[in-house]
Order: C-alpha cells, then structure tokens, then sequence
C-alpha cells in the first residue's frame, strides 16, 4: 500500500476504536519506526485529529462518527485553522464564523441508490455498522483533501463490508455544485451548527444527484470550468431541476484526465505568449549554455503565487524543445506534503508508463527493462525501487537487508545515481516545481543531488514561494532569482495578447490593470471573466458608439476566488482585522484602524504583524503614523466580499461615524470618503450632505468630471428618499 492508503486506513480504525497501541499499529501494517513517526506527523501535527498517550498510545482526538447515512454537503473550500468542522479539529470564537460569513464553496451531494430496500433488508444493528464505516471511509477521504462534512442526513454512500453478506452492491449517485453561500453557525440552545451551509449551492447540488445515474457524478457548468482539463466530462445539456425555474447545465464527470495541474491543461490548449520577463528567460538560456559545456547549473527561481515561475519554466523548455534535451520534471503538490518521495515516484510511474490496469508484474517488469539500460544499479536497486513504487519484491531477488535507515541511504544513492546518469547521457533541463509542498524526503534527494550537479551537463530550476526556507547553504553553481510583477505597459499587451487582438473599452483596461497589480494570472484570468461575460461582449461591439452604456463591473472570477480565500483563511482570527481594513479601503492608516477595532493596541498591532508577514499588506511607517496598503486590489476585494451584508453595514457605519467626529480634517479633505461611507452603511441621508459638499469641493477646484460624479450620485440619494417617503 501507498503511505496515503496506510493513513486512510489507520485514521479510520482510530477514530472508530478511539485508542490503538503503536506495537498494535506496526504488527497490523508492518511499520518500521520511520514509518511510524511519519503517520504521526501527519494525524497528531498535521491535521491535528489524534494526540499521543505516554509515547505507547495514539488517541483519537476528532470527533467520534456521527450516526446518520446520508452525506449531504461536502465543501471543498478549506477554512481557516481553527475553524474547522468538529469532525476535523478544533473551532474557535475568533473565526468570525459564529455570525456568518459569504463565500464561494464546491458542495458536494451524494446519494445511495435504493437505500430504502436496504433498511428493509438489513437488521438496524448492521445497518448502523455500515454506516458508521461509511462515515470514517468518508471523512478520511475528505479531510486528505481539505474538505468538510456539513451534515449527514437521510440516505447516503455507505461502504460494501463483506460479513455482512448484503444482496450487492451498492450504487451511489452524486452531484456537484460551486457558488455562494453564507456559512456560520445556526440553531439556538442545544441543537446548533457549528458549520451552517445556507444558500441555493447545496439546493442545487442536491437537485443534480437526482439526475445522475448509478454510480455516477454530476456537476455544474461553474464546477465544469473550474476543473477543465483536469477531468474529462460529457455535456448533458440544459436540465429542469425541481425548484428551479430555468434549465441548468449538466455535465457527466467521465474519468480524470493526465494533467496534474491548471498549468498543465493551459500547456495543452496553449499558453499566451510570453510577455516581458526578457532579463530572466535570458539569465536561464545563460546558465542552460554553462550547463550544457559541462558546468552543471542551478537557478532558484521564487515569486509570489501567479507570478509566472512556471510560465517561465516552459518557456525555455519549448526553446530547447529542437535541441534533443532530456527534460526530467518533478512537481510537489499541496495534497502530498507528507507522502515520502512523491515528487519522485510519480515521475518514475509516468517514465514507466503504469497504467491502472496493469498487474504488479507487469509493472515489475517494466521497472526491469528500464534498469536494465542504466549502469547504476546494484544488486538490491530493482527491489529498492519496487518498494518505493509499492511493488511486491521481485522474485528471486535477494531480500533487502539492514535497518529501516540504511535502506533509505541506498534508495537515496540510487535515485541521485539514477538523475546523474542521465545527465552522461545528453544535457538534462531538471525541474522542481512547487518545492513549498514538497515532502522532506524529497528534500533531502534534492540536497544529496545538488552537489552532484557542478560536474554533470545538467541545469535544474527550482521553483517555489517566498515563504519556503532553503534547506541548504550557497554554492558556487546556484543562482538564485525573483520574479517581480509586471509593469503596467507589459499588463496592457497581456491583455490585449489575452483577447486575441480584440480592443477593449480603456476604461475596463484600466480597471484590469488596478486590480491585478502586475500579477500574470490575475491578468489572465480576470481578462477572461471580463471577455466572456456578456455584458462585456456587448461593450466590445458597441466601441465607437456614442451611446455606449456604462461598462460592466470587474468581479473576482471563479477560478482566483478560492486560492484568494484560502490566504485570508491561513490568517486565523488576522483575516476579521484584514476584513475591516478592507471596509476602510485598499490603503488605510492605523489610527483610523485602530479607533474602529474593537481590539485593545497589543492585540490588533500583533495581528497586523501578521498580514504584514503573510505579505498580504504592506507598512509603511511605524506604529502609531504607519499606514498599510494591501499588496493585491483582488485580496482587498475577496476580503471585502466574504463580510455578511449586514456586517459590511456595521462597519461602514462605525467608519462614518468614527471620521465625523474624530477626523474632521478629514471630512475637511475628503467629503465624499464619509458620504461612501455613509452610503453603504445605509444611511443615505446622512450621506446626501457630503454628497453636496464633495461636488462643491470638486467643482470649485475645476474638477468638473468628479465633480458631476459626487452631485449625480447625490440626486440618487435624493430619488430614493422621495420614493421612501411615498
């Protein structure tokens, strides 16, 4: 078995007897020590669901299994630490969970096909079994994933256990759904949800299980967009759902797809061209000439998520595509921090080609036929690297001797004897991709490896986040480089590279252009929100008209909304700080933060310190003159979105409040700033004075254009109050 199928099945037998010994751990799965504290590390660090007992025991500490047979709502969008789901760890008060919050969610709704018959069949003891071992199955699989489950309810997937002789199988109908909901906690006394889901997302996820057929899952055109490529879907065309009142797009998930990633499935339709980076492509084709005359090279390449690392990266693999380079590629992923060596074998399995049904011995003897052209390997490397590809030992190979330590010395010698054999061969362009998620037995290959690399023909670029250490001190053949952003000349031709050569209004450019502060993706992806809805396509065929209406708002497109999130969520209880700083504006200062928080001094500096950490603000000056600006337009705006209505008004009303009658300089300067204010708490009109007063402003310092844009919105603040007083 792989490491991650040993955790499934260890997490589940712990949380379903509450209490296992190690000795009884290592008898039942044949673990060493290292294995072991790898399976620790994982359940009592990582995901925090078992603690350890006297260093003999390890202990559930999750909550039980619920009794229940449906799974409802499954949300894949991870929340804050400490604001998780009761089946998955700790909750605390600081999430802002308690009164709500609105945010984009992917709800799952699954659902057992005839499950009626089967309480018919089953005597209720045995039933009540089976679901609880579809309930540990189920919240193993969808905590590895960062998932949630909201409720169990009804009917739902329970797992087939064989002792209990059931007729057959069970089938199991699922639907998907992406879009927003408003999660908190609900109910009141006793009977209250920790993790609420409301909103018509998990309605319609559980409509389209109803037209999903055995054994099959159905999804939404929004969940279809955001795994394109990466799954292969059939579209079913428009559907009634029962409550809806117009069609809705259904797709069929048929199977996966090869890609790994987003930027996999963009290299298969194909990329945009690249724009700038001119400086960096020509420091990498540099250092691919030393390394290809035999001087072995290394460049470091970090940069900030979307920032282009790997847009770079296959850049000069399509330059050095006609040259008969070997290209090795290695790429960590978020759901494998801790699988040993994943980066590793799962190259290996695709230079092997596996397929899924191919028995242990083909596979065996695939893995036979490529050692066989290397000279590296020694007598034990073919049932070495069987082990580490979860193989059965080969037959008549010699058993593998030693302790636990000194076979991963040798499957360590033989992976980077493997890597500089390759590079005897023909020049090797290497890559590491995404080392902030690698595992730290990859990192140690990749250490033992560098200092093979100054006498091979071998460039390696390693790519990963600022946040990410580096293992190991300078060498001589390791350059390191940081993708800056994008200036705003080079973010008008990506966009206009983005839209085929289609002009956009100027005034949507610019709006891109704000809001993506330099950054590739968020430029690329915002554009294609903008292209693609239909507001904009009617904006685009209507240049030149003088009766071009108002151009369409700019908003967070589906496929940033998570990862954009998910940043605000590693913040604990710093987001509700990130929050109100986001109600105040993208640049606020921290005396006016400071008089609307309800934090004393010590608390709120300590959580600004955060964000400035997280890199999600920036400071400048000292506190109590420091002001803060968010590093990201679109960061300010997930922020600002996630607020429930009524809080967003709560805040806007503290602010106005706050600047009338502490800041009257302010209110001097800047009328309209406190009519927004007062706009979006709903105070129209408290707002309508300075209103008036910003036009006035405006107009007597020939501002004519901003000027008519502060009145006109005061003349809308007056057509409401007359229609208020009908």
């Amino acid at each position: 078995m792989t490491f991650d199928e040993v955790l499934e099945q260890v997490r589940a037998l712990i949380q379903s007897k509450g209490r296992v010994a190690y000795r009884a751990l290592k008898r039942r799965f044949d673990l060493d020590d290292t294995y072991l504290e790898d399976l620790k590390a994982e359940l009592i660090d990582a995901e925090q669901v078992a603690r350890d007992e006297d260093g003999k025991v390890l202990v559930w500490a999750g909550d039980p299994a619920v009794a229940g047979s449906q799974l409802p709502v499954v949300s894949s969008q991870p929340l804050a630490p400490g604001t998780q789901h009761p089946d998955l760890g700790p909750r605390t008060s600081d999430s802002g969970l308690s009164s709500g919050e609105r945010r984009q969610l992917t709800v799952m709704f699954c659902d057992v096909v005839g499950s009626t018959a089967l309480s018919e069949r089953l005597d209720p003891e045995d039933l009540r079994t089976v679901m609880q071992a579809y309930q540990q199955a189920c919240v193993a699989v969808i905590s590895r994933f960062d998932g949630h489950v909201a409720k169990y309810l009804g009917d739902g997937v329970f797992l087939l256990l064989p002792q209990l002789q059931l007729p057959s199988p069970l089938q199991v109908r699922v639907g998907i759904h992406t879009g927003l909901v408003v999660a908190g906690e609900m109910g009141s006394g006793q009977y209250r949800e920790a993790l609420a889901i409301v909103g018509e997302t998990p309605n319609i996820a559980a409509r389209l299980q109803e037209h999903a057929l055995p054994n099959s899952v159905v999804i939404s055109q929004t969940t279809s967009r955001l795994v394109a490529g990466l799954f292969k879907c059939q579209n079913l065309g428009p559907q009634l759902l029962k409550g809806l009142s117009t069609p809705f797009s259904v797709y069929r998930v048929v199977g996966e797809s090869e890609a790994q990633s987003r930027f996999e499935v963009a290299v298969q339709k194909g990329l945009t061209p690249l724009v700038g980076r001119v400086e960096e492509l020509a420091l990498l084709q540099q250092r691919w000439e030393q390394a290809n005359a035999g001087a072995g090279q290394v460049v470091l390449l970090s940069g900030e998520p979307g920032i282009g690392k790997s847009r770079l990266v296959q850049e000069l693999t399509e330059q050095l595509g006609h040259e008969g380079v070997t290209r090795l590629e290695f790429r960590c992923l978020p759901y494998h921090q801790n699988s040993a060596l994943y980066p590793i074998i799962d190259h290996l399995q695709h230079l092997l080609q596996f397929a899924r049904e191919d028995s242990p011995a083909a596979k065996l003897e695939k893995l036979q036929h490529m050692l066989s052209h290397y000279r590296f390997p020694q007598t034990d490397t073919f049932s070495l690297l069987a082990m580490l590809l979860s193989l059965p030992h080969p037959a008549g190979s010699p058993p593998i001797t030693g302790s636990p330590q000194k076979q991963k010395e040798k499957m360590q010698a033989a992976l980077v004897a493997w890597l500089v054999e390759e590079a005897e061969k023909a020049a090797v362009y290497c890559t590491w991709e995404d080392l902030h998620w690698a595992d730290p037995s990859t990192l140690e290959v990749l250490t033992l490896f560098l200092d093979q690399v100054p006498t091979t023909r071998l460039l390696g670029v390693l790519t990963f986040r600022p946040e990410f250490t580096l293992p190991w001190g300078n060498r001589s053949h390791v350059s390191q480089m940081t993708l800056s952003r994008l200036g705003r000349s080079e973010v008008e031709a990506l966009v206009e590279r983005v839209t085929g050569g289609k002009a956009l209004p100027s005034e949507v450019v610019q709006q891109i252009v704000a809001k993506t502060d330099g950054v590739p993706l968020f430029v690329e992806e915002l554009t294609k929100t903008v292209v693609e809805s239909v507001e904009s396509l009617e904006s685009i065929g209507s240049l030149g008209s003088p009766n071009r209406t108002a151009l369409p708002a700019v908003a967070i497109p589906a496929t940033l909304h998570d990862s954009l999130m998910a940043r605000l969520d590693r913040l604990g209880s710093a987001k509700e700080v990130a929050q109100l700083g986001a109600a105040l504006g993208r640049e606020f200062s921290y005396e006016m933060l400071q008089a609307v928080s309800p934090l004393d001094e010590e608390r709120l500096q300590q959580e600004l310190k955060q964000l400035v950490a997280a890199e999600l603000v920036y400071q400048r000056g000292l506190v109590p003159q420091a002001h803060y600006l968010f590093k990201h337009a679109l960061i300010q705006d997930t922020a600002y979105q996630s607020l429930l209505k009524s809080t967003r008004q709560q805040y806007h009303r503290q602010i106005a409040q706050v600047l009338t009658g502490r800041f009257p300089e302010t209110v001097e300067t800047q009328p309209e700033l406190v009519a927004q204010h007062f706009n979006e708490a709903g105070l129209i009109e408290q707002a309508l004075p300075y209103w008036q007063r910003a036009g006035e402003r405006a107009s007597q310092r020939s501002a004519y254009v901003e000027a008519v844009t502060h009145l006109t919105k005061g003349l809308e603040v007056l057509k409401a109050l007359s229609w208020r007083s009908r």
